[in-house]
């Protein structure tokens, strides 16, 4: 069921705008990266019992993978640089994301009525975003935060993603259908 929509989604989208398929990176990175979180980061948690529950790190270390793996290929094949910090700049900050979303909602609905009362709930936001801006500029300026590999070759990106879309057909086959 889950497939269906995900694929009638990029289905609209394309044919909304056909050439997002092809030049527009940040929807063919959104789309794996959401079969990632779907598809593979359940799994992943599975086999994750050692990192404590505690504030959803179990899920949140799970989904990190699941995303960074289904969408190395593509990034090796566009860019040819892998991130070797992001798994840990995600553990770090993705449990904010919620809180500093919902404070800017508020600060933006409540700042529409009163600038003075929109403030703490704008500088709450502020405060946790320059937390988040601040462990990626300190694990970015780390000399081996990311690597550079030679760029894939696209049949080889193709391959790569038909490979592994069997493998998991085989062994996950009921969360296919």
């Amino acid at each position: 069921m889950l497939l269906r929509a995900l694929i009638l989604a990029a289905v609209v989208m394309v044919l909304w705008n056909p050439f997002v398929l092809v030049f527009d990176p940040g929807f063919q990175l959104s789309f794996l990266a959401t079969i990632g979180l779907v598809f593979v980061s359940p799994h992943f948690e599975q086999h994750l019992l050692w990192v404590p529950e505690v504030a959803g790190l179990r899920g949140i270390v799970a989904a990190t993978f699941a995303t960074q793996l289904t969408v190395l290929p593509l990034l090796l094949y566009q860019i040819g640089a892998i991130s070797l910090v992001a798994p840990i700049v995600n553990v770090l900050i993705l449990p904010l994301v919620p809180t500093v979303m919902f404070l800017s909602f508020v600060a933006g609905i409540v700042g529409m009525h009163s600038l003075f009362l929109a403030t703490p709930f704008a500088w709450a936001g502020y405060i946790l975003l320059t937390y988040m801006f601040l462990v990626v500029d300190f694990f970015s300026s780390i000399q081996f935060a990311s690597v550079t590999l030679p760029v894939m070759q696209w049949w080889v990106l193709l391959l790569f993603y038909c490979i592994a879309l069997i493998i998991y057909c085989k062994t996950y086959a009921d969360d296919v259908t």
